[in-house]
């Protein structure tokens, strides 16, 4: 009985380590590489909800993780480790924050300028909550 929680816990770590190299992935690819690379396209939100969405989902899994890794390696009882609610909060609204900052930066820094132009909108789920700017309007509709 006891191996078979450890080994869902470690199962569980498993899964939580994967998603946080997800997501800080799409993190890198969606918002950061604007900042630090050269390019001719880049996504914005206006209203700031995909990046901030980002952001507080990574902190939240790595949060999740380490609460289960350090009940395993204590040899807790699964759910014994719980984070205080007020460092869960600061830190949940201090990555959403962090994320509206980046989404932001790319708008005044790359976007504004560089002067680059808006592609008109498309239908999808995606296209309503983000935007794409490109340097020439012929690259929209390479994307």
């Amino acid at each position: 009985m006891k191996n078979e929680i450890k080994v869902r816990q470690i199962i569980i770590i498993t899964l939580g380590v994967i998603f946080i190299l997800l997501m800080a992935w799409v993190i890198w690819e969606a918002f950061l590489q604007t900042l630090f690379r050269s390019t001719n396209a880049v996504m914005f939100s206006f209203s700031g909800i995909i990046p901030m969405s980002c952001f507080v989902l990574v902190v939240w899994l790595s949060i999740g993780t380490y609460c289960r890794s350090y009940e395993l390696v204590q040899n807790k009882k699964y759910g014994d480790i719980k984070p205080k609610s007020n460092v869960l909060i600061t830190l949940l609204i201090a990555s959403a924050m962090l994320g509206l900052s980046i989404n932001y930066a790319n708008y005044f820094l790359i976007i504004k300028a560089n002067n680059f132009i808006e592609c008109p909108r498309k239908s999808g789920y995606k296209e309503n909550l983000m935007r794409d700017y490109v340097k020439d309007i012929s690259q929209c509709e390479r994307l």
